[in-house]
């Protein structure tokens, strides 16, 4: 799942490094307009990552107050599904279709077929973010800007390291993080413990996670910051609940393999 996880994000950043910036980049004049009751003096963009939908970008002020800018490229925002897959695949039959095609997708030259639904990533995650406000560990939206070919979402910035990360780690922050990690499992335990937590509100709350990056602040403290591929219903519904579970299943094996990567670590450090 990690080298899967790597794999997907250099196809990512391939994919954005040929498109364009200014095909996709919102005018910093537009985020403060809309924002400004958050910013103090001149603003700045600087990339951070490259994400699935596309990249992800710092927005800060001359005082240092930070939020988190993603953009949607417009050949990523869309997917299209066959009406079957929809009715029978678990992890697309909660998802929430935005039309049945034929759907006007001004961004895609090519013609959806009848038997297709389309779904909307940027939206998609703009409803998750929404519905789960306030919940610990889910960044807070601020809201979205869509400016001809152009669509960004706006919400709290996380700062840390992505967890996935940490251990192939490519600076001496992220080196720093993984040896306070290592120190001891309840470290880690405390960190799964909270995700869990995190996850099992969201689901009573109607909205389940499709994965993504889990963002540690300072404190250790683990954020989900990607809810595009978010699935909705409600947790009372036994299908809902079987989205739920497997969901719990695959991180409890991602614990699994960090325990391991742990002990590892430890062996080579004695």
């Amino acid at each position: 799942m990690l080298k899967n996880k790597r794999e997907s994000l250099q196809n990512s950043t391939k994919k954005i490094q040929e498109s364009p910036r200014e095909d996709r980049e919102i005018p910093l004049n537009k985020i403060k307009e809309q924002f400004k009751n958050l910013f103090s003096g001149k603003i700045n963009r600087e990339t951070i990552s490259s994400g699935m939908m596309g990249l992800i970008n710092k927005i800060e002020d001359e005082n240092g107050f930070k939020i988190c800018e993603k953009e949607f490229r417009p050949e990523s925002r869309y997917l299209k599904v066959p009406l079957q897959e929809h009715q029978t695949a678990m992890g697309q039959y909660f998802r929430e279709p935005v039309g049945l095609s034929p759907y006007p997708l001004p961004e895609q030259k090519a013609k959806t077929k009848t038997n297709e639904l389309v779904f909307d990533f940027f939206k998609n995650e703009i409803k998750a973010l929404a519905q789960l406000e306030d919940i610990s560990g889910i960044p807070r939206l601020y809201g979205s800007i869509t400016e001809k070919k152009k669509n960004a979402l706006y919400e709290e910035f996380i700062e840390g390291p992505d967890l996935y990360s940490l251990f192939t780690p490519e600076s001496p922050q992220q080196k720093e993080k993984i040896n306070e990690l290592i120190k001891s499992k309840e470290n880690l335990e405390k960190i799964f413990s909270q995700i869990k937590d995190t996850l099992k509100q969201a689901a009573e709350r109607g909205v389940i996670w499709g994965g993504g990056s889990i963002i540690l602040d300072k404190n250790f403290v683990p954020y989900l910051v990607e809810w595009y591929d978010a699935s909705f219903g409600s947790i009372e519904e036994e299908n809902f609940k079987k989205l739920y579970n497997i969901i719990l299943t695959n991180l409890n094996e991602v614990q699994d393999q960090f325990m391991a990567e742990i002990i590892k670590e430890r062996l080579k450090a004695a």
